[in-house]
C-alpha cells in the first residue's frame, strides 16, 4: 500500500513533517527514520508523553534529525493559548531543535 510517506520519499523531499495528529502513529515514524532526513514534529495535539514516545521511537530507530515546533491546534487561536516559553522548553528537554 502506498502512503503519504512513500509519495514524499518519490518526490526527494528534504524533511518529512509529522502532523500533531499523526505522532501517535509510531509505525509512521519508524518508516520516515529510515529516509534518513529530518523529521520535523509538530506538537499541538500531543502531549508531553506522546512527544516522548515520538521522540524515542525516532531515536532509537537511529534518527538523529528531530526538530520539534510548538503550535496550537485552534485557528484562529485566542491570544492567550499559545506558550511561547514552550519553545526554549522543548529543545532543553528533548535536545532538538525547537520552534513555532
Amino acid at each position: 500500500m502506498k502512503t503519504a510517506a512513500d509519495l514524499l520519499g518519490n518526490l526527494n523531499t528534504p524533511a518529512y513533517i509529522i502532523a500533531s495528529l499523526e505522532i501517535i502513529v509510531l509505525h509512521l515514524i519508524k518508516s520516515i527514520v529510515q529516509t534518513g532526513k529530518l523529521m520535523i514534529i509538530y506538537t499541538g495535539m500531543a502531549d508531553l508523553l506522546e512527544i516522548t514516545e515520538a521522540v524515542e521511537t525516532a531515536r532509537e530507530n537511529g534518527c538523529d534529525k528531530i526538530a520539534l515546533l510548538h503550535c496550537t491546534s485552534s485557528y484562529p487561536a485566542p491570544v492567550e493559548e499559545p506558550n511561547p516559553f514552550t519553545i526554549p522548553d522543548l529543545a532543553k528537554k528533548f535536545n532538538v531543535g525547537s520552534g513555532l
